[in-house]
């Protein structure tokens, strides 16, 4: 009978031609999906770290770009902010003067080295080096910014110039200077007669010859103990070699690894080099500083 024959192939497992299979499910075990999950947890971890790195290299990248930037870029300190910068009529700016400009060096002085009251917290740094060391001479003292600072802290100090309406200045605040060339100067000086001998931004302004004879000739003039301070452009700045031969009295850039030398060469038994307002940091006063001084002693 019909019937029976489709009943068998039932029972034998042949679906009726109208059965509905039912889709295959794959069910892992609870140990594989255990294994399965703390793999994405791995993997999940390892890229927020990547990310993390990125992002933390991608900062890192930006903040040494903008640093290449201002290096490149750089102009030279102005005590008003705009140096010889002038505005046109229509509002352009340009580079330029005005007729009613001296053209001296102390009007350099004043727009590119700073006003007086800048140039004096400048300084202070150099007011506890030299305690205990006077009589003190300041070679290429200039306005006598260091020469009134030494005064108020009790450090007996003369100064030395050949700028006249600089140390006009410098004697209308009182302070104790003469017109002179330096060299000459220090060289009518008797042997052992100081207790310190400081520059400020004055040896960049000296052929080398020069420069030997002044080691050489504060060597002579300190007493044991006494101290040489010579402030230099930092040529090891990106930002301060670019703009040292704005002045044009400049002869060469000076490293501190050659003063150093140089001071040892010619009879200082210790020396170092001081970063003014720096952070302690070799590598980045090196790099960051505008100057620097080599500090020798006899």
């Amino acid at each position: 009978m019909p019937h029976e024959r489709i009943s068998r192939r039932r029972r034998n497992g042949a679906p009726a031609s109208n059965a509905r299979e039912e889709p295959s499910i794959h069910i892992p075990s609870v140990r594989r999906l255990r294994r399965h999950l703390a793999q994405v947890s791995v993997d999940a971890a390892y890229a927020t770290g990547i990310a993390e790195a990125t992002a933390r290299r991608l900062d890192a990248t930006v903040l040494k770009v903008a640093e290449i930037d201002f290096e490149l870029t750089a102009r030279p300190y102005t005590a008003d902010g705009r140096g010889l910068e002038c505005t046109d009529p229509d509002g352009a700016r340009y580079l330029g003067f005005e007729a009613d400009s001296s053209g001296s060096y102390a009007t350099f002085e004043d727009t590119f080295r700073g006003t007086e009251e800048f140039i004096r917290e400048q300084l202070r740094p150099y007011v506890d080096l030299l305690a205990g060391h006077g009589p003190v001479l300041d070679l290429g003292c200039g306005r006598g910014e260091l020469l009134a600072l030494l005064r108020e802290a009790g450090v007996d100090a003369t100064g030395v110039d050949m700028d006249a309406s600089m140390l006009d200045r410098a004697r209308a605040a009182g302070l104790d200077v003469v017109q002179g060339e330096a060299l000459g100067h220090l060289a009518a000086l008797p042997d052992a007669s100081l207790g310190g001998v400081i520059s400020i931004q004055v040896i960049e302004h000296l052929s080398v010859a020069d420069l030997r004879t002044l080691v050489a000739e504060a060597h002579r003039v300190l007493r044991p103990g006494g101290v040489l301070v010579a402030e230099t452009v930092n040529p090891h700045s990106p930002a301060a070699l670019k703009v040292f031969w704005l002045d044009l009295t400049h002869v060469r850039p000076l490293f501190p690894e050659s003063l150093l030398l140089l001071a040892h060469e010619l009879g200082f038994h210790r020396g170092r080099i001081l970063f003014p307002g720096g952070t302690g940091d070799l590598d980045h006063d090196l790099r960051n500083r505008g100057a620097f001084a080599l500090v020798a002693y006899r």
